[in-house]
């Protein structure tokens, strides 16, 4: 079986800018570069996309609202390949259940549209030891990262 050569760098995407940002009372706007760099992938995996989640968790005094925002941007391979920088920007809603202002972690994850069912799916799912399209062990593949929010 052909193994699949990938390197991401979502390690790499601590690029959030500073406190959210606020275009207009009420609405808080969470911005992400996320750099990209995907290769050697097979043609029928062409459909990919970061998915990004911002979660309020309970933690010292936090009360722990839960999801605040999300944000997703597709994107297509050429050549069995991509790299570059996607901004994704999460928007918040006043008046829903989270409260952003106590959004304290995040989540990144990369995502493939499955060309079986056409269903998304996260890429370690398709990609991981025994799955249809493994990826090669020797290469990095950091697929989905969770991190602290600082503000």
């Amino acid at each position: 079986m052909k193994k699949i050569i990938i390197s991401t760098c979502l390690t790499a995407l601590l690029l959030i800018l500073g406190t959210p940002l606020f275009s207009s009372p009420g609405t808080h706007h969470f911005t992400f570069r996320v750099p990209v760099e995907l290769k050697r992938i097979p043609a029928e995996l062409n459909q990919w996309r970061v998915w990004v989640e911002i979660w309020s968790e309970r933690e010292n005094g936090n009360p722990g609202t839960g999801l605040v925002a999300r944000a997703y941007k597709e994107f297509a391979l050429r050549n069995g390949a991509y790299a570059g920088t996607l901004t994704l920007t999460a928007d918040c809603e006043p008046g829903g259940a989270a409260q952003p202002e106590h959004a304290n972690r995040y989540s990144v994850a990369l995502q493939i549209k499955d060309p079986r069912n056409g269903q998304w799916t996260n890429a370690d799912f398709l990609m991981r030891a025994g799955a249809p399209w493994p990826h090669d062990p020797n290469h990095p593949f950091n697929h989905r990262i969770e991190r602290k929010l600082t503000q």
